[in-house]
């Protein structure tokens, strides 16, 4: 039986954030103390981190996002560096495009083998240049293409679509099946749309029909969206531009005299340069949904923060945000270490929905698009345990 420790070391290159998992490989360091928090009560423990913008997902696909040739926008890491052993673990965080037609695992026929999710690199098509004046700054960002559901290929419903890529990149089955899809879908198929077009459900107009089973628009399917929260395309450089400005505090709280410790932890988000007038959900990412699968298995879907979870930015893209989470630390030598919160995440709702504690419809980049976290090292030297 593995001990928290040694999941942490074979976890450590699976540190990135889901987003549903986006993932960044971040060293592990100490949280740093709140002067003036220290002065208010000694034993009392806070962290004031900052959240950075990512666009990566949970290893395959490359990213959450695309560019209009449908290559992937990655802001965080690909798999790069070679094990010697067949195996490529994520390198550091960086500004890249990844092609589409990139090659996953394989198996000996030649169809995606997700098995081992760190079985194929990822190479660079280019680098990309953040630089103030850089016009990649200006390129708009894409929500990933999708579908079918099933076919001939390996892993989950088929991103990107059919015909859009040599491959399918996603490892994962629906993660809510219950809410998509019936048996009626499995050849659904839904192409990659600027941020900004993605289709809200049911928001096709007044007097047209929307087929009960798929959720489309039966009549006129090329009428334009109307009333929209926003025009203007999404860029890169809108979408950096929270990073560093967005923070999030965590104080423990409920102190337990017999136990000598805290049982619970209060998370306030101050937000700023959001995408205005968005929906974004909040998901705490745990060790157990850092834990690579094994084969035949899929990875631990995050589960909400709170209750709650959704967060409506202003039209400045401000937003504040609160809640107690119980237990969100437990240590990390004892038997509930699987349960820790390692750090939390922000995914942009592209299409203005939230499904509960399911983290899209369809799949991560599709609808559904990791923002911002916190670098998982503010969170290490914080402590709770279980009433």
């Amino acid at each position: 039986m593995r001990n928290a420790n040694q999941l942490k070391q074979q976890c450590s290159i699976f540190i990135f954030l889901f987003f549903f998992c986006g993932y960044s490989t971040i060293g592990i360091g100490h949280a740093t103390e709140n002067p003036k928090v220290d002065e208010w009560k000694d034993s009392h423990v806070y962290v004031d981190a900052p959240l950075e913008a990512n666009t990566d997902g949970p290893l395959w696909p490359p990213s959450e996002v695309m560019d209009e040739n449908g290559d992937f926008v990655v802001i965080g890491s690909i798999l790069e560096i070679p094990d010697g052993q067949g195996n490529f673990f994520p390198g550091p965080k960086r500004a890249v495009i990844v092609s589409k037609n990139v090659v996953p695992p394989l198996d000996v026929n030649g169809k995606e083998d997700f098995s081992n999710l760190f079985g194929a690199p990822q190479p660079i098509l280019r680098e990309l240049d953040l630089s103030r004046n850089s016009i990649d700054l200006d390129m708009v960002l894409y929500s990933l293409s999708y579908g079918p559901v099933v076919g001939d290929f390996g892993g989950g419903p088929r991103i990107p679509m059919e015909g859009e890529s040599d491959y399918n990149l996603n490892p994962f089955p629906p993660a809510c099946p219950e809410i998509f899809p019936t048996s009626s879908q499995e050849d659904y198929r839904r192409p990659s749309y600027p941020l900004h077009e993605v289709p809200i459900w049911g928001f096709q107009g007044d007097q047209f029909l929307i087929d009960a089973e798929t959720g489309e628009l039966v009549s006129n399917p090329e009428l334009p969206l109307d009333q929209r929260p926003r025009i203007e395309p999404i860029t890169l450089r809108d979408w950096l531009k929270a990073g560093r400005r967005s923070r999030v505090s965590v104080e423990l709280i409920d102190y337990d005299e017999e136990k000598e410790a805290y049982t619970a932890a209060n998370f306030e988000f101050r937000l700023k340069k959001l995408l205005p007038n968005s929906v974004y959900t909040i998901w705490a990412i745990r060790l157990v949904n850092m834990i690579p699968p094994a084969p035949g298995q899929s990875l631990s879907i995050p589960d909400p923060l709170c209750f709650p979870s959704v967060i409506t930015t202003n039209k400045k893209g401000r937003a504040r945000f609160e809640c107690k989470v119980e237990n969100p630390f437990p240590s990390q030598q004892g038997p509930d270490a699987i349960k820790r919160i390692m750090t939390v995440a922000l995914s942009y709702q592209s299409s203005h929905q939230s499904w509960g504690a399911c983290p899209s419809r369809f799949a991560e980049g599709v609808d559904n698009h990791l923002h911002l976290s916190v670098p998982t090292e503010h969170f290490e030297a914080l402590e709770t345990e279980s009433k």
